[in-house]
């Protein structure tokens, strides 16, 4: 999942600026991708003295998946409200 993540942003590494960048993924299952392309695209963005915000969206099909995908992110943004590191 981080190659995939590394794939897509290494290649404009050197583009990126101080701004807020969207992440969508059509099929999000769990939403593992999303959230991983979100922590690579800030620590790239920081090894390049960028400040980014990133923000991911995705949709999915199957209820099972994309409630275990809400939920996931729902945990996210309780560890970060709490200041919290998630690994």
């Amino acid at each position: 999942v981080r190659l995939l993540a590394d794939l897509a942003v290494l290649p404009v590494a050197d583009q990126i600026t101080d701004n807020t960048y969207r992440v969508y993924d059509g099929a999000c299952g769990t939403g593992g991708i999303l959230t991983i392309a979100q922590e690579r695209m800030r620590e790239i963005a920081a090894e390049h003295g960028k400040n980014v915000e990133v923000q991911i969206y995705g949709q999915e099909l199957q209820p099972e998946t994309y409630a275990t995908c809400n939920h996931e992110s729902l945990l996210l943004i309780l560890a970060i409200c709490r200041n919290l590191e998630v690994t």
